[in-house]
């Protein structure tokens, strides 16, 4: 179900989406402080191309950058 979900994606928009993705990535890493930010916006689109199936995962709380120390 999820192959034809994501054609249909792809054939509705999802491909317009994904190019946008990637050019305002290249656009935010012209800059040294962009880069890390078009880094994760290429990871974006590469999620727009094929969202049905996929599964996100939010990190532990011991991984989380500024926690404090015990």
């Amino acid at each position: 179900m999820s192959i034809l979900m994501n054609i249909l994606w792809l054939l509705l928009g999802g491909i317009f989406t994904a190019v946008e993705y990637v050019v305002a990535s290249l656009g935010m890493m012209i800059t040294i402080i962009g880069i890390p930010f078009g880094l994760q916006t290429l990871k974006l689109s590469l999620l727009a191309l094929c969202p049905f199936g996929k599964k996100i995962e939010t990190r532990s709380e011991e991984r989380r950058v500024g926690k404090e120390c015990e």
